[in-house]
């Protein structure tokens, strides 16, 4: 999946670390029944989803407990792309606070 950081001496492994493609994309539709959904960002390595975020911020007059209430209520864990082991974390962030779930639950999800 990915190519772990090599030993100093192991120029073979330091050739495949380099050849991990790191991105980042916002606003990443993610439902096949829904071209609306969306998430605010997502981090792949290699093309696999690893870190998913959802981003709010003062200014919007949204805090973290709105991310918190969108990953239990509007995103559906059955979803592919929600689904446990599918990616490592979800964040919640707003200005100040960050907080994280390993597995997505609906409201059962902390």
């Amino acid at each position: 999946m990915f190519y772990l950081a090599p030993t100093q001496k192991n120029v073979k492994m330091k050739n495949l670390f380099e050849q991990n493609v790191f991105s980042v994309t916002c606003q990443l539709r993610y439902s096949q029944d829904s071209e609306k959904l969306a998430l605010d960002m997502c981090i792949f390595i290699n093309s696999l989803p690893v870190i998913i975020f959802e981003l709010k911020n003062h200014l919007t007059k949204q805090t973290i407990e709105n991310a918190v209430e969108q990953y239990k209520n509007d995103r559906n864990a059955k979803e592919l792309l929600f689904q446990f082991k599918r990616c490592i974390v979800h964040f919640a962030v707003d200005d100040s606070h960050i907080k994280f779930c390993t597995k997505l639950a609906g409201k059962k999800s902390w």
